[in-house]
């Protein structure tokens, strides 16, 4: 009985499986902080690591390896959040958002750059610098650590990739009973979109504009970089469409950039900005 093979077995035993592959240990290691497995993060982790295996060079008359080469053609992998959700069945929201997680622990870095295509220029492509030397270390620890993928870390994971990426000259602390919210003071540092925007809410309003939370702060900065890779748009532009948009703002609008910049509807209302601007993209 012990020798017996099922032909199921049999049958997948004679496949040559080619693709992602997805070691045990992330499981254990890539989570969110309630103990959760970030699935999104490793299904996306798993496609950038293969395009980060090698392929073998051969001589083909005598199929001597004569060395290796990579997948990708630039000297880093481009991609997009587009590619990822469309590959995977995610939102494009759901890939963007397991990409920064996976970069907030430090197994990779993003990379923002104009590039021209045909005579044509496209801005903010992404490519993507792998850390191999994290995701080794975590493919071949034993211990059952966590890889946090969401604010704060549990207290035997010391990142210093989190320690690098957080704010700390402008970032409060709200502490609850249950859980610690941090928020952040926006300014100059957090680019000129939103340095602008800041200005003229307090010009109108006469106060400081309210502390927002990091993750809504993620939010709002991906929307702008968004509606720049779409339209040409340069600081006076963007002037000029913040400026419109407190002109009509409505009674029961708070004026906070989170309503300029985030919900399903923030990206349709600046093209309407744009298009009775007269602006022509």
């Amino acid at each position: 009985m012990g020798d017996f093979i099922p032909e199921s077995v049999r049958i997948i035993g004679e496949m040559n499986f080619e693709g992602n592959i997805i070691p045990h240990e992330w499981y254990k290691h890539i989570r969110f902080k309630n103990g959760k497995v970030d699935i999104n993060a490793i299904i996306i982790l798993s496609e950038i690591v293969y395009w980060h295996r090698p392929t073998l060079v051969k001589d083909e008359s005598s199929g001597q390896v004569l060395g290796y080469k990579k997948r990708f053609n630039a000297d880093l992998l481009q991609s997009s959040y587009d590619s990822f959700a469309e590959q995977f069945g995610f939102t494009k929201r759901q890939a963007s958002d397991a990409i920064k997680r996976l970069e907030d622990f430090g197994l990779l870095e993003r990379e923002f750059r104009n590039i021209f295509v045909n005579g044509m220029a496209i801005s903010n492509v992404l490519y993507i610098k792998l850390n191999a030397h994290e995701v080794v270390d975590i493919t071949r620890k034993s211990d059952p650590y966590h890889v946090v993928t969401s604010e704060g870390a549990l207290p035997n994971v010391t990142p210093k990739t989190l320690e690098r990426l957080t704010y700390t000259e402008s970032t409060t602390k709200i502490t609850t009973k249950t859980k610690e919210i941090k928020r952040h003071i926006i300014s100059k540092n957090d680019g000129y979109v939103l340095s602008s925007y800041i200005s003229r809410y307090e010009d109108k309003f006469k106060k400081e504009h309210p502390t927002v939370r990091l993750d809504q702060l993620e939010v709002v900065k991906e929307f702008i970089d968004d509606i720049e890779s779409i339209y040409d748009i340069d600081s006076g532009k963007w002037d000029d469409i913040i400026d419109y948009h407190f002109k009509n703002l409505s009674s029961k609008n708070n004026g906070s950039v989170l309503s300029f910049a985030s919900g399903d509807s923030a990206q349709g209302a600046v093209r309407r900005y744009i298009e009775e601007i007269e602006y022509v993209f």
